[in-house]
């Protein structure tokens, strides 16, 4: 729709707009016009005063230097002379002349005479001169002897010379009988125009109009003393009447000194300054035209004020176009907007007709007078049947409008907007959205009603409401910190109802020690400063605390700011979690724990071995032997411990076999209860289609005794001890509950005890090594960490549950295989001999070891040949020209590996046995593969006799090298 904007068309205001511009840039101009005249005069003021000043201590300067001259001249040696003889020869006159030239020539000197005291002129300089001096001179040289100091005269006109002159009379007085007496004088002549006008008249910078004049009172007129720049005449001829107090000159003599506007000798504005010249009769006046001043301040006046009448006639003539488009604009604006109403009316009845809302026009009992093709659509009937209804037609009959009722006023102000059912044709109702306005036509008055069909509106709301409340989260509005609106998930998670929660505190819920951080952390998200959602325990109803995770946006809630947030359930997750923790703590723990159990074995292997070998040279003394079998037993005790750490932290040399665990229990059963003692009752409950496992059978062993041990510490005064075994399966739920688990078959070994039991804190550090609820002595707290070892070296799972009173279930579950298990054999018995002949090759990087292994073999027959790395094992092979029969090599080493070393040597043609021997290695699946391949192996740290019998053993098998 095209409006016209009456304002614009204003063409007064613009007018008075224009108006006030165009008085606002004159006066700016004056202003500025104002401002740089007061500052071009003051600069100007500064400059003459300057110059007046400059001049002014010139002048008295030039009058001390030649009064200065007169008193030298005036007591020179034949000036002496000259006086005391009264007359002088015609040589010493002409040397008095060569003395006296020098002044003439350099301070403009028109002459020099000596006068005596009668005022006669007995000497000058130069024969022209006046042989009758004038009355002012004579009268100056008086007053110069009377005062005995010289005097200057005033300026006065020479009729000799035709110029201007100035005379200065001084005494010549000589010291005689102690006392001063004049003998004469002498006059000194000076032109002016020789050194003074000059200096006068000169100007600092160049100026057409600048000009410092000399001037004095002569009578009641004002007399120029110096030459005149605009005028030809000599000085002392211009005189003007002091009464004139426009002329600088004039006011000068009458007493004002400083800056003054005035009219010149010439009759020309100037701007001066005057001084008076101390001592003398003489004022200064240092004077400029004012045209000449004011002269680049026209010239720019001129620019801007030409640009300022320019701008204003270029601003005038484009409000003068713009005032003609506009009222051009204006009355096209006028057409268009008839046109456009004829346009408007004619697209208003077509949207009335095909709008998307019903609309439909009654009278005041509710007959239709008008409806539109959209309530032809919605309600099935033609247009003609529509007209003949009432209102009551259309609405259910509990539903029936009370707009007859409604007040009238109010619907014609602001009308009345509800919501209630319409009724189709064929009986089928539909929801709508009313709204009602009173209206006029014709001075009549009408319900005007606009209806939308909200039917897909209600279907969103529906399936709105059943998500919130199907949602498996807590969904709420919080407002003024209180609930305000809560859904079924936020109740199933609290445990609370609707109507405990609303309307209490919001934190209400929250463990008091953690509302504090929950409310920053809220407040920080509802500001953006946080996008992150945050956890924190609640307190439900019936389950106690639960750890939940929470975020929060800002809403609107019933016209007013609130919070909409959810939170979850994250119970699980943290439960997941704490376990995921525990293992990597128990992961890093078993990992310094191997790596110490790595270096302390070859330590005890050193111990043991010298211990047993002292023993061996000890036997008759019998106190010393005493002492050594101490040292074993601590160094088995301390390797005891050592694969203790090793098993903890999986890092034992295992060699698993396909097994049946209830094989193994029941060889178990005569020292079972041996170790458990009378008071405790132990059953077996055994599945008799038991799977097969794949583990190592003395670690088994290890588990299940160690289990047993802490049954029976756990059980002071008797009970029960239950072993059992179980095929289970482990499914996906499970394995979501346990993070470590990988669904499948596994094979449950349970060790249940009716003992005291434990509290969750210790169950929470019950696998860590050296953890013990023993008393100081008791134990090592590596029980249960042996066992947890064992089990996740063997790939399998522990679970430990336990109550305080209640007793301790230990499961294991080890994954089951399909292979046939192999029977357990008993241990073969030792050989008979351990005595040899042959030659052995022994690699261990560890020195001490080193020494110890070669002196044992040699004390069994052995020829040793030693290497301290798999490189200098290479060269004693190629050095040594006999047979090898046996390589006992450390599995690993720096450089070459124990089995590196294997594949080098294959080359070289040696056909040995070899044995390999390890406590620990950072390299444990390669060990593990040369384990798989059937290589023979010696776990560290073994005694003497374990290293003689196996090797002993395996050069005594025969077969291939």
């Amino acid at each position: 729709m095209i409006t016209v904007n009456k304002k614009s068309n204003n063409i007064i205001y613009i007018l008075l707009l224009f108006l006030i511009f165009s008085a606002c840039m004159i006066a700016g101009g004056f202003w500025w016009y104002g401002n740089q005249k007061k500052l071009t005069k003051k600069h100007w003021e500064e400059t003459l005063g300057s110059i007046a000043e400059l001049k002014s201590n010139q002048i008295i300067e030039w009058r001390k230097d030649r009064v200065i001259d007169a008193l030298l001249i005036a007591q020179g040696d034949l000036i002496n002379t000259f006086f005391n003889e009264k007359k002088v020869p015609g040589n010493e006159k002409q040397a008095l002349i060569s003395w006296l030239k020098p002044a003439l020539t350099n301070y403009g000197y028109d002459n020099i005479l000596l006068l005596n005291k009668r005022g006669e002129v007995v000497f000058a300089a130069t024969e022209n001169y006046l042989r009758d001096l004038n009355e002012s001179t004579m009268k100056l040289f008086n007053e110069a002897l009377k005062a005995k100091k010289p005097l200057f005269g005033s300026f006065y006109y020479c009729q000799l010379h035709q110029a201007v002159h100035i005379d200065l009379a001084a005494p010549v007085i000589f010291w005689r009988d102690h006392q001063d007496e004049v003998m004469g004088g002498l006059i000194i002549i000076i032109d002016p125009s020789r050194f003074l006008f000059p200096l006068i008249q000169s100007w600092p910078t160049p100026s057409p109009t600048a000009e410092t004049l000399l001037v004095k009172k002569r009578g009641d007129q004002v007399v120029f003393l110096n030459f005149l720049r605009h005028e030809k005449n000599q000085p002392l001829v211009l005189n003007l009447p002091l009464s004139d107090t426009h002329l600088p000159a004039a006011r000068a003599i009458a007493g004002h000194e400083g800056v003054m506007e005035g009219i010149d000798y010439r009759g020309v504005p100037v701007l001066a300054v005057t001084k008076a010249i101390p001592d003398t009769p003489w004022h200064m006046v240092a004077k400029i035209d004012t045209a000449e001043i004011y002269h680049p301040l026209y010239r720019e006046a001129k620019i801007i004020a030409t640009g300022v009448i320019s701008l204003i006639l270029l601003v005038g003539a484009v409000l003068g176009w713009t005032l003609s488009a506009q009222r051009k604009r204006h009355y096209e604006a006028l057409y268009s907007l008839e046109c456009e109403r004829q346009v408007i009316r004619t697209h208003l009845e077509y949207l009335v007709k095909h709008a998307n809302d019903i609309i439909l026009l009654m009278d005041q009992e509710g007959n239709l007078q008008e409806v539109n093709d959209r309530a032809v659509a919605a309600y099935g009937y033609t247009r003609e049947e529509l007209l003949q209804l009432n209102i009551r037609d259309l609405v259910q009959t509990s539903e029936t409008p009370t707009l007859l009722q409604w007040n009238r006023e109010d619907l014609a102000r602001e009308g009345k907007i509800f919501e209630g059912y319409h009724l189709h044709r064929n009986g089928r109702s539909f929801p709508v959205e009313v709204s009602v306005n009173l209206i006029q036509v014709e001075e009549k008055e009408y319900f005007q009603e606009i209806i939308r069909d909200i039917t897909e509106r209600k279907q969103a709301e529906e399936a709105f409401q059943a998500l919130v409340n199907h949602a498996p989260m807590g969904i709420f509005i919080v407002q003024n910190r209180k609930f305000a609106i809560v859904n079924p998930g936020f109740e199933k998670i609290s445990g609370y109802s609707e109507k405990e929660l609303i309307g209490n505190d919001s934190l209400s819920l929250v463990s008091s020690e953690y509302r504090q951080e929950v409310r920053q952390k809220a407040v920080a998200m509802l500001k953006g400063e946080s996008q992150l959602p945050y956890e924190f325990p609640i307190i439900t109803k019936e389950r106690g605390a639960i750890w939940v995770m929470e975020k929060l946006a800002s809403t609107v809630y019933q016209g007013q700011r609130a919070a909409l947030g959810y939170f979850l359930d994250i119970s699980e997750q943290k439960k997941l979690e704490s376990q995921f923790l525990q293992a990597q703590k128990m992961e890093a723990v078993g990992r310094l724990a191997g790596g110490v159990a790595h270096d302390f074995n070859n330590l005890l292997n050193v111990i043991t071995g010298y211990s047993e070998i002292m023993k061996l040279e000890l036997k008759k003394q019998d106190q010393l032997c005493h002492y050594v079998e101490e040292i074993g037993k601590a160094a088995d005790r301390a390797s005891s411990l050592t694969q203790q750490l090793l098993a903890f932290g999986r890092k034992q040399i295992i060699q698993p076999r396909i097994i049946n665990l209830n094989e193994l229990i029941s060889g178990m059963d005569k020292m079972l209860p041996r170790l458990l003692g009378e008071d405790l009752n132990l059953i077996t409950l055994l599945d008799p289609a038991l799977g097969a496992v794949k583990a190592d059978p003395g670690q088994m062993d290890q588990v299940i005794m160690n289990l047993a041990v802490n049954a029976r510490d756990a059980m002071p005064r008797g009970g029960n001890l239950t072993i059992a075994t179980e095929n289970v399966f482990l499914d996906d739920a499970y394995a979501r509950e346990h993070l470590e688990v990988t669904p499948g078959p596994y094979v449950l070994l349970a060790v249940s005890d009716s003992g005291t039991g434990m509290d969750a804190a210790t169950l929470a550090h019950i696998f860590e090594p050296f953890f013990t609820t023993k008393e100081p002595g008791k134990g090592t707290g590596l029980g249960l960490s042996t066992v947890h070892g064992i089990i996740k070296q063997n790939r399998g799972h522990i679970w430990v549950y336990s109550e305080p009173g209640r007793g301790t279930t230990v499961k294991i579950y080890l994954p089951r295989v399909e292979e046939a298990p192999m029977p357990l054999q008993p241990p073969e018995p030792p050989t008979t001999s351990l005595q040899g002949t042959e030659t052995i090759l022994v690699v261990e990087d560890d020195e001490s070891l080193l020494n110890f292994i070669s002196q044992a073999l040699r004390t069994y027959g052995y020829t040793v040949l030693e290497a301290r790395h798999g490189s200098e094992a290479i060269l004693v092979c190629e050095r040594h020209q006999g047979e090898i029969h046996l390589l006992l090599t450390d599995a690993v080493m720096p450089g070459l590996s124990g089995g590196e070393l294997l594949e080098r040597l294959a080359p070289l043609g040696r056909k040995m046995k070899v044995l390999f021997m390890s406590g620990y290695t950072e390299d444990f699946a390669a060990l593990q593969g040369l384990l798989a391949a059937g290589v023979p192996f010696l776990q560290k740290p073994f005694r003497m006799a374990t290293l003689a019998q196996k090797v002993r053993e395996l050069l005594n098998t025969p077969g291939a090298e």
